[in-house]
Formats: C-alpha cells, structure tokens, sequence
C-alpha cells in the first residue's frame, strides 16, 4: 500500500500546473522609472505651423494686392466706316418694317399708362 492515504496518486506522478517556488529575488525597479514622463511641448512644430500660416498669408495679401493692378483694359474698338450699298424696294421695306418693330418693342420704351378716367355717370333711363 501507499504510505499516503490518498489513493488516487500515483507514486512517480508529478504536478504539472504548479510552479515551484524559488527563492530568488525580483529586482524591483527604481522608482523614477515608474512615474510617467511628462511629454514636452513640441515647440518646433509650433513655429514650423505658424511659419507656415504666415506664408499664406503673406502670398495671400501679395495676390489681393497684385490684382487690382494688372487688371485688362477692355478698350472698345473705334466705329468702322460704313459703305452705303443700293438697296432695293423690297430690302427697303424690310428695314423700314425691322426699324418699326425696334420702336415697337414694349420692354425698350418708357412710355407713360394712358389717363384713366376715374369719374362715375349714371346714366338715367
């Protein structure tokens, strides 16, 4: 019989999930690497961003300014000579009924409402 008065263990078995315990010492780490840096400001990004914006706007203010000065000139070209040509019976009529239509254009004209007259008759019977 087994010494143990555990049956169900074998002699040569050996426990697998625990570990032994030994006795060696952790190192425990100091105590300034523990506490978490502060991150520091990054400065250089700041001024490379703000060199930047300043160049836009210097390239901006550069455009507003150069545009007012080298605008186009839109000149209007000098009235040519116009060649009189014979025209016939019918072309004349067509430009006196051309000319004609121009005058009676209602959207050109300013002419004033007729005089609406306001009074009332009674007529009697």
């Amino acid at each position: 019989m087994n010494d143990s008065e555990n049956q169900t263990q074998f002699i040569e078995e050996q426990p697998m999930l625990q570990q032994e315990k030994s006795v060696t010492a952790i190192p425990t780490p100091p105590i300034d690497s523990l506490i978490p840096e502060k991150k520091q400001f990054p400065i250089k990004k700041v001024f490379v961003f703000g060199g930047g914006v300043c160049l836009l706007l210097f390239i901006l203010v550069l455009m507003v300014m150069g545009k007012g000065k080298n605008s186009l000139k839109i000149t209007e070209p000098s009235p040519s000579p116009k060649t009189t040509q014979q025209l016939s019976d019918f072309q004349k009529s067509l430009q006196l009924f051309h000319t004609d239509v121009e005058r009676a254009d209602p959207t050109v004209n300013d002419l004033p409402y007729p005089p609406v007259n306001t009074n009332l008759y009674i007529i009697q019977r």
